[in-house]
């Protein structure tokens, strides 16, 4: 694998990082809200019905807890299969329009000796 990445030119590869950084904050903003809901609407009922968090409470109960952790790698690993798959759609549409791009060129060569 490290092998095909190093072949890569820079622009690739710094498209595959930035997809990897957007996927893992995308990822990251999602954990947080599922398992502030989760916050509010199942634990904060059991602790205390009159203690409103704030939204920093709720993002430091993500930070310092083994369930925000499990949950940002659920969703992590679901981004990164939804990227894998636009990567792969996107390799697709490329190929496409290179071999229309071949197409033309040996239409427009055969055009000149015929």
């Amino acid at each position: 694998m490290f092998k095909k990445y190093n072949k890569l030119n820079n622009q690739k590869k710094l498209y595959i990082f930035i997809t990897l950084m957007v996927n893992y904050l995308i990822s990251k903003i999602f954990a947080i809200m599922l398992f502030s809901l989760f916050y509010i609407f199942m634990i904060n009922p059991i602790i205390d019905k009159e203690f409103n968090p704030s939204f920093f409470d709720l993002v430091n109960l993500f930070v310092f807890s083994p369930a925000g952790h499990f949950s940002i790698y659920i969703f992590f690993g679901i981004f990164l299969m939804i990227s894998k798959f636009l990567t792969k759609v996107l390799c697709i549409e490329t190929k496409l329009i290179n071999s229309i791009k071949m197409n033309r060129l040996i239409i427009n060569t055969f055009k000149k000796y015929i």
